[in-house]
């Protein structure tokens, strides 16, 4: 039979933005239960800009007296979810770093997800079944579409899992630590190789689903795609060797017609027509070639991903009260006590 409490450090990981309202409630249980399946716990809150007194809320909670085990970043400006939750997992110090949405109502699933996690598999996903209305027909025809032709044409699989309820343990971090832009390397998990992996399915409920943005989806699938596989640079060279073929294969036709055919009209068609095709070709590789350039420059000049502006840590942890020796004092434990008294 297995043991109720997992020995193991988990960190849960929650992206804040403008929670003032329920930022408390959802700390407390939060800590409520998980407390239940694991004695050593941190909750790594992220305040992904907040414009209202979710800072304060968080500052107070972390004083004398406030809640145990927290661990806030406030970032000094906001960024996609994806990049936020990077922050909590890159910051944790858990044996398991599990990143948990509250919207969601997802509490139900961190036991079961964590026993997942403490049986050997490195990794654990999760996949949503999303409640009927919430796409709309054109929506998902385009998301089942764009993910079709990049599962096809570079492997990667952008929709096998969500980030937001997802587990992975201390291995899975270090190994991600070693990319320049981990976050892309994050969103990609299902790609890598090498680690042990798991999933089960879970309900999304209406109530509780964020909505889904097409263009800030689109931009962060396309952003994937050029980040992590050079299949379209690939793609965009064999296009330039295609059309490159088919310019001189189309030349040596003009001379041969011009050399055996007297009664031929002037240039002007077979020109314009070798012309249109080149700049055709021509822009679809300087069209592949931009994306690259905009993401060679956004990581060479727009700075780091994210900027920590400020940081505070709980006054009260649960680890430390158990602990034998006091940081402040000068008591001895009774083992060293006993020494003397012999």
């Amino acid at each position: 039979m297995r043991s109720t409490e997992i020995p193991i450090f988990l960190s849960i990981v929650i992206v804040a933005q403008n929670y003032a309202d329920r930022i408390k409630d959802v700390i407390r249980l939060t800590g409520t239960v998980v407390s239940q399946f694991v004695s050593d716990y941190e909750i790594v809150i992220v305040d992904n800009g907040s414009t209202d007194s979710t800072s304060n809320i968080l500052r107070k909670l972390t004083a004398e007296g406030g809640e145990a085990n927290l661990q806030v970043y406030t970032l000094a400006g906001r960024v996609d979810d994806l990049t936020a939750r990077w922050v909590g997992v890159e910051n944790s110090i858990g044996d398991i770093v599990i990143c948990f949405d509250p919207r969601h109502g997802d509490l139900e699933q961190l036991e079961p997800l964590t026993r997942e996690a403490a049986d050997g598999n490195d990794i654990v996903f999760t996949m949503r079944t999303f409640p009927k209305g919430r796409r709309s027909l054109p929506r998902t025809v385009l998301y089942r579409a764009f993910g079709s032709v990049t599962k096809l044409s570079t492997g990667l699989d952008l929709d096998s899992y969500s980030t937001s309820l997802i587990a992975v343990n201390r291995r899975v971090v270090n190994y991600l630590l070693q990319f320049s832009d981990p976050q892309i390397k994050f969103r990609n998990l299902p790609s890598t190789t090498g680690f042990k992996r798991t999933s089960f399915l879970i309900r999304t409920h209406r109530s509780n689903a964020s909505t889904i943005k097409l263009r800030e989806s689109l931009s962060r699938g396309i952003r994937l795609v050029t980040s992590s596989s050079g299949s379209p640079m690939r793609l965009a060279t064999n296009l330039s060797s295609v059309g490159a073929l088919a310019s001189l294969i189309y030349s040596i036709y003009v001379v041969f017609i011009w050399a055996f055919k007297e009664d031929i009209a002037p240039g002007w068609v077979s020109l314009s027509m070798q012309q249109s095709g080149m700049f055709f070709l021509i822009s679809l590789v300087l069209l592949v070639l931009s994306e690259y350039v905009l993401e060679i420059s956004r990581k060479a000049n727009s700075g780091p991903s994210y900027y920590i502006a400020d940081e505070f840590t709980s006054a009260r942890l649960t680890r430390k009260d158990r602990l034998n020796v006091e940081v402040e004092g000068s008591i001895l434990s009774k083992a060293q006590k006993s020494l003397f008294k012999s």
